[in-house]
């Protein structure tokens, strides 16, 4: 279930950098959020792919 490990780790990281970003960016947050956000998503999927291909 490594899957799960990626997106407890991935939510954790996204909510704690969440109201930081939100802080810095207030009038471009719409933009910023989702490129933020697809960039996360985007890097763990990425990242549980090159975990499964290294075993």
């Amino acid at each position: 279930m490594e899957i799960v490990h990626w997106t407890v780790f991935t939510s954790l990281f996204t909510v704690g950098t969440l109201p930081l970003i939100i802080t810095l960016t207030t009038q471009f947050a719409p933009i910023i959020l989702a490129g933020v956000f697809f960039s996360v998503l985007g890097f763990s999927v990425a990242a549980y792919h090159e975990h499964e291909r290294g075993r």
